[in-house]
């Protein structure tokens, strides 16, 4: 196996503001500390974070380039780059799992509660039944695979393990234990994240691991846009995002977030 250990200096980044919002490309959005969501410009190390596009507050997110998913109190919620509603499913969940990878039907939730999953089929939500009690511990991401089929990251702290399910009967199908552990894991792009003695590793689709400079545990992850992860910790009070890059992941430690009254592109300090 191969590991590199970025230095500091190298890896991780302070974003900033080097450009005017107008100037900047848009790579995602976020969910900042306060429950609001925010876009977010420009280019690894160099990011900005924008004014609020919905003020929530949000439970939890995922985003793709085209649209995103989000929890708030009472619903599900799926959502255009702008923070417009497009549909809403009623939900009384307050941990649901989120993620949606491009177009609007690859939104799918997990609700641990109910015993659920939910999916956008490009009509309504849809949901089925799945009992979580038949895996070898707690889901920590998951994904459509195609229109049968979602893939799972299951951890109980000594294996992380892939599960492929039958969307139907919520039957597995197939499953593969991997050589990583930990309890803070999460995939997404073929990348694996996963916190170990060392600090939070990175798996890359080659193989390759990398150690980024997160000592801490607590950390929530959240896909932002095509190829860009925002991770947090709560403890620490810091706010970071990944562009998953297969040959050079960038790590970028965010700036302040605006206030209400910022403009999109602005961060006001």
């Amino acid at each position: 196996m191969i590991r590199k250990i970025l230095p500091f200096g190298l890896m991780l980044g302070v974003a900033a503001v080097v450009w005017a919002g107008s100037f900047a490309p848009r790579i995602g959005a976020i969910r900042e500390p306060d429950g609001s969501i925010h876009p977010l410009f420009g280019l690894p190390s160099n990011l900005i974070v924008g004014g609020p596009v919905l003020a929530g507050p949000v439970l939890a997110a995922s985003f793709s380039d085209q649209a995103g998913l989000v929890l708030v109190r009472g619903s599900i919620e799926l959502i255009s780059p702008d923070g417009k509603i497009v549909s809403s499913y009623p939900t009384g969940e307050m941990n649901a799992l989120l993620d949606i990878d491009d177009a609007l039907d690859t939104a799918l939730a997990w609700l641990p509660s109910a015993g659920k999953f939910v999916r956008w089929n490009g009509r309504v939500f849809a949901d089925s039944a799945f009992d979580a009690s038949r895996l070898a511990g707690d889901i920590r991401a998951a994904h459509l695979l195609d229109s049968d089929h979602l893939e799972l990251l299951v951890a109980n702290g000594e294996t992380l393990e892939r599960v492929c399910i039958s969307i139907a009967d919520g039957v597995p199908v197939r499953s593969e234990v991997l050589p990583e552990s930990g309890e803070a894991a999460f995939q997404a792009n073929s990348f694996l994240l996963f916190h170990d003695a060392s600090g939070l590793e990175l798996r890359g689709p080659d193989g390759a691991m990398r150690t980024l400079p997160i000592p801490q545990a607590d950390l929530v992850f959240e896909k932002s846009g095509k190829d860009w992860l925002h991770i947090s910790s709560a403890s620490a009070g810091q706010q970071w995002m990944l562009h998953l890059d297969a040959r050079n992941p960038v790590l970028s430690e965010l700036p302040g977030t605006p206030t209400a009254e910022a403009a999109p592109g602005e961060t006001v300090k």
